[in-house]
């Protein structure tokens, strides 16, 4: 008589219990799913192997949203969290260019003015003054600052352009203009500290992928964009990814040396390109190679290249189809290695990037446009204004 076979796998019904205004689901005594009715909103605990309860936002190093949002119940509590945990974030200067006076306190419109009767009477009568968030990153936003700290909150954790447009109630263009502007940010943050990876005796893996190609050949003609790689086998998992316009010997080999310090051990596929590297002149690296049309890891040197694989499966499925393109995969890019170099420590690597970036004055919209042409110009200014970290004096 045939009988049906049992599963392997049987995946258990939650456990369920009630508290006085909570609702926790527990899964394999492993993960705990706590709802809270009165905030509408669930927590996510992980165990650890001495079964003690550890806060699952720990583990990428962002704070409670119930710890943030009650410092964002307006612009003027946002400023006063500012001012007191995060000041360099205000590029407000703390004395008058033109008189060198100490300036005064932001007054309920958030500007400081220059109070000396004689340096305005020596400009014409007219008094200085400059808003506090005049070079930072919210300086041209309007209807509230306190709400684009929301923004970069819930773009912080991960949250879909869909989401973040139904908590803040924002328009989907105005979700990708902002999106794309926090994007140029940690850029400038990735160029400015530019990090090689590998070291003596430090294994890198080495690819080059494809983004945005058909699958099967189907579908509409997609331009996409080659990109090339690397990732160290370390804890850290450090890594560059960079936009070529081909896979070349000339293209790559310059990228090489940029990113991969001398002593390396480099791993790669079997691609022409990179015979090269042990012949190469100023190339202090040791190369192996796998090939990958008979296996993926050497039975006899058990060389591989799944650590960079698996990033590039990483960084398409954070990558939305739309942006993976020669114009937008580069951003993308830089956000993924950021994230990466913060893991564990996400938002203060944000917070260091809203203080160590400036913006220029120059590409801010002027007050004389129309209302769509300031949002335009807004937009420009964010996409091509941010110019570098900020120098101490």
């Amino acid at each position: 008589m045939l009988t049906t076979p049992k599963p392997q796998h049987v995946l258990q019904r939650p456990h369920i219990f009630s508290m006085d205004n909570n609702i926790e689901v527990k899964i394999e005594d492993t993960v705990v799913y706590k709802y809270n009715k009165e905030d509408n909103l669930y927590d996510f605990f992980v165990k650890d192997n001495n079964v003690k309860c550890t806060n699952y936002n720990q583990t990428y190093g962002i704070p409670q949203w119930e710890d943030i949002s009650k410092h964002l119940e307006s612009e003027s509590a946002f400023l006063d969290w500012v001012q007191k945990e995060y000041p360099e974030i205000l590029k407000v200067p703390r004395f008058c260019p033109r008189c060198s006076y100490p300036l005064g306190d932001p007054d309920c419109e958030h500007i400081v003015r220059c109070n000396r009767q004689e340096c305005r009477r020596n400009h014409g009568g007219n008094q200085y003054k400059q808003s506090v968030w005049k070079g930072s990153f919210f300086d041209g936003f309007r209807g509230g600052k306190h709400k684009l700290m929301e923004f970069l909150y819930h773009w912080l954790i991960g949250g879909t352009n869909k989401s973040i447009g139904l908590h803040s109630g924002w328009s989907r263009v105005k979700v990708q203009r902002w999106e794309q502007a926090v994007r140029d940010l940690v850029a400038t943050v990735v160029k400015e500290d530019h990090q090689m990876i590998g070291g003596e005796g430090v294994v890198v893996e080495i690819d080059e992928s494809k983004f945005g190609k058909r699958k099967y050949n189907k579908g509409h003609r997609v331009e996409g964009a080659w990109v090339f790689g690397g990732v160290e086998l370390t804890p850290d998992r450090k890594c560059f990814a960079v936009v070529v316009p081909d896979r070349k010997r000339e293209t790559l080999l310059p990228i090489i040396k940029a990113h991969i310090k001398p002593g390396s051990i480099i791993r790669s596929d079997f691609w022409k390109a990179y015979d090269i590297i042990p012949f190469e002149k100023g190339f202090d690296y040791v190369h192996e190679k796998v090939n990958h049309s008979k296996h993926y890891v050497d039975p006899e040197t058990a060389v591989h290249t799944n650590t960079i694989e698996g990033t590039w499966h990483g960084i398409k499925r954070q990558t939305p189809v739309r942006r993976r393109n020669r114009k937008d995969i580069q951003r993308c890019l830089f956000e993924f290695i950021w994230r990466r170099r913060n893991s564990g420590n996400l938002w203060n690597g944000l917070m260091r990037a809203l203080e160590e970036v400036e913006y220029l004055e120059d590409e801010k919209p002027k007050q004389t446009q129309s209302k769509s042409k300031q949002a335009k110009a807004a937009d420009k200014a964010k996409k091509g204004c941010v110019v570098g970290i900020k120098k101490e004096e």
